[in-house]
């Protein structure tokens, strides 16, 4: 029997304490830190990030509040990039059906 690797969690903060507006650019003050979940590619193991962003209130009228997501994690996604272009590599390079990957 081959024993199930436990799962790694790898801690990630981009929270600064002011971020521009991503419309606009008018700099806005943090609301809150939000906490989430991101799967990530690791070796024989599960990886999951920790990441911890900012809700920002903004000063302009073009939005009321957004948020901020560090690079390679999109927002509202539960896979980060370096699982999205791994994915895309097996599907185009290796012509593999997607219900296969």
């Amino acid at each position: 029997m081959d024993a199930k690797a436990p799962a790694k969690s790898i801690d990630v903060v981009y929270a600064p304490r002011k971020m521009r507006c991503p419309k606009c650019g008018i700099l806005a003050r943090r609301k809150r830190l939000r906490l989430r979940r991101v799967r990530s590619l690791s070796f024989k193991e599960e990886l999951w990030l920790d990441v911890q962003h900012g809700e920002y209130i903004a000063k302009c009228s073009c939005c009321v509040s957004f948020r901020c997501c560090p690079l390679g994690i999109s927002s509202k996604a539960k896979y980060d990039d370096k699982v999205r272009h791994a994915v895309l590599d097996r599907v185009l390079k290796d012509n593999l059906n997607l219900s296969t990957v």
